[in-house]
């Protein structure tokens, strides 16, 4: 399969979560074509941790979690490089906890689309 330009998207956002467990949806899959998360990665910007960090699909309404819980420290990040396919309808996010009420965090996430009948 050859990549195009036109189908390679990433942006990083700039969050802060709060101490409530929150879902934030990053990307959801679109109609006439497959959306591929390829990266994503968390970034403490103080030096407040965050807490309870894990991946989240969502399908017809259903959270599901991807990953055990994990607590992210500054000065440190957590990255994943695991494919993960959307397709219309279908969600994936980050749940995540902030260790104060104004915690900042930097969230990157890198995906791909996939235009059904481009091969």
């Amino acid at each position: 399969m050859k990549v195009k330009s036109f189908q390679v998207y990433s942006e990083i956002l700039e969050l802060i979560p709060g101490t409530t467990e929150k879902t934030i949806i990053l990307a959801t899959g679109r109609p006439n074509g497959v959306l591929e998360i390829v990266a994503v990665a968390v970034n403490p910007r103080g030096t407040d941790k965050m807490v309870n960090v894990n991946r989240v699909i969502k399908i017809k309404g259903v959270e599901c979690d991807l990953d055990a819980p994990v607590d992210v420290g500054h000065p440190s990040a957590k990255s994943w490089f695991d494919s993960i396919y959307l397709a219309d309808g279908q969600s994936f996010g980050l749940r995540i906890d902030g260790e104060k009420v104004d915690s900042t965090c930097r969230v990157f996430i890198h995906y791909l689309w996939h235009k059904d009948g481009e091969v």
